[in-house]
């Protein structure tokens, strides 16, 4: 899992956005839950910090020894999660996939205790996995919410409709209506639903990285 260097991605947001005559503010209208989940009764961890640790435990490209060397999870913990994500056959992405649903799902994994819990939350953060805004049950971390505008403002019909996999049908509309100034705007155009946003969320951070290091 690749860590995008959230400086260097807001100095281009507000480069873009000076260059187009448009700074983009206010763009999150629902702000992600922040309401404590009582993992066990030494920890609570925020909605929002929780839903961070799905989306990475539940990410295929995390394996055992990332979790062990970047959370250092005890390696069996590592093992047993990502085998469990993977099901029975022990590939990523098929139709037997075990993801977590919720943290005690997680908890419930041998060895994975408190610190554990502590040191996931840590690294979710630091790969920009803790939401700020959930949208159609979408989540956006900050600077996923900043890329996603970007790319549903400046991206090519070919990178929307190629990159990010929208139908064209979608990819019309949303080039249409342009520009927007907040996310939820997009769910106006027709075609786009959460599907859609969790495509151009996920490609969007491939866009503005690609964006950066033509920049560099």
């Amino acid at each position: 899992m690749e860590k995008v260097g959230n400086l260097r991605v807001v100095i281009l947001v507000l480069a873009l956005g000076l260059v187009q005559g448009c700074i983009f503010e206010g763009a999150s209208t629902e702000a992600s839950q922040s309401f404590d989940v009582w993992v066990d009764d030494e920890l609570s961890i925020s909605h929002s910090v929780g839903e961070g640790i799905l989306r990475l435990v539940n990410d295929p490209s995390v394996d055992a020894d990332f979790l062990n060397t970047e959370a250092s999870l005890d390696f069996r913990a590592a093992v047993e999660v990502v085998e469990q994500r993977r099901g029975f056959d022990g590939v990523d992405g098929s139709a037997d996939d075990e993801l977590f649903n919720d943290l005690f799902e997680l908890d419930a994994i041998r060895y994975i205790d408190t610190l554990a819990l502590v040191r996931l939350g840590d690294l979710a953060r630091d790969l920009d996995l803790v939401p700020s805004l959930i949208l159609e049950g979408v989540p956006f971390s900050f600077i996923e919410e900043e890329s996603t505008l970007l790319f549903a403002n400046f991206g090519s019909f070919f990178e929307l409709d190629t990159g990010a996999s929208l139908d064209v049908r979608a990819v019309e509309g949303l080039v249409q209506a342009r520009p927007y100034e907040e996310l939820t705007e997009l769910l106006e155009r027709p075609f786009i639903g959460p599907s859609s946003l969790r495509s151009m969320r996920d490609y969007s951070r491939v866009w503005l990285d690609e964006r950066l290091s033509e920049n560099e």
